[in-house]
């Protein structure tokens, strides 16, 4: 947590992150949403259908010539239709063509870069998700 102390209740762990966090964000001009995760996704069940298989996305891996490339720590899933404007210059034509409905992935070393590694990656057209549940497989985390 951002520093120590004593909760007695989920929320108010949430509302002690809003209160720390609300005007950092908001003079990003961004909008902060907090709130308790009830849900575990499994995406490799999730994406079986769809052909899809996600292999070293989440973990240290060396290039080629066998330098190290280390695990982005921070990523953020967006279909083409809420890609902000920045995203959608750093696409460039590529924003221009597809469908609303794309999914785009954009990567940042650790989530207080300032700055994503590179530009928004198509992760997912949605020709090639329309075989996927609409709700995604996942456990409860409150039974």
């Amino acid at each position: 947590m951002l520093e120590l102390s004593e909760w007695e209740s989920v929320s108010e762990v949430l509302e002690f992150l809003y209160r720390k966090l609300e005007l950092v964000i908001a003079a990003r001009g961004e909008e902060l949403i907090v709130r308790e995760i009830h849900i575990i996704i499994d995406f490799k069940s999730w994406l079986s259908d769809s052909g899809v298989h996600l292999f070293n996305s989440w973990k240290n891996r060396q290039d080629d010539e066998g330098l190290l490339i280390e695990a982005p720590h921070w990523f953020l899933y967006k279909q083409r239709v809420a890609l902000n404007d920045h995203e959608r210059k750093l696409l460039g034509a590529a924003a221009a063509g597809g469908d609303p409905a794309d999914v785009f992935c954009s990567v940042k070393d650790f989530t207080s870069d300032p700055n994503y590694m590179q530009n928004p990656v198509l992760a997912m057209p949605k020709a090639h998700g329309d075989g996927i549940s609409p709700h995604p497989l996942g456990h409860a985390l409150n039974p």
